[in-house]
């Protein structure tokens, strides 16, 4: 399935994705992702959508990912507490409360407090942070 975006549709979640106050979009592209059910929770598909963008201080590459989804579907829940309740990533995110998550150091507490002795940034990228635990 071909996505069909305007620019201005992508502007704001990418400018956030950035860190940016506003973000002209240059260019994208979408690749649907496979696995996991969402088709079953209401969605249409799942993509990654990539490309670049002009903020002030120059062109950006970026990365988000979409989840197409529609309370029309047969299989979607529309109970909040539903597990294939059709908005659950839109309600988290509006919530803010991601934006809470524990930083690294508090992760390294909780797995040194549950007998991990190895902890670790194995890697990261601008958009991931990986960690390593080995007891």
């Amino acid at each position: 399935m071909t996505l069909e975006l305007q620019p201005t549709e992508l502007a704001t979640p990418v400018a956030r994705a950035l860190g940016k106050s506003t973000v002209d979009i240059l260019d994208w592209h979408s690749t649907p992702l496979t696995g996991g059910g969402s088709t079953y929770a209401g969605g249409t598909g799942i993509y990654r959508v990539a490309g670049t963008a002009q903020a002030g201080d120059g062109i950006h590459h970026w990365s988000v990912i979409l989840k197409m989804a529609s309370g029309a579907s047969p299989t979607a829940g529309h109970e909040p507490g539903a597990r294939n309740y059709w908005r659950r990533e839109a309600v988290a995110y509006q919530s803010g409360l991601l934006g809470a998550l524990p930083g690294e150091a508090k992760l390294r507490d909780v797995v040194t407090q549950g007998g991990f002795r190895h902890f670790c940034r194995a890697t990261e990228t601008p958009f991931n942070l990986i960690l390593e635990a080995r007891p």
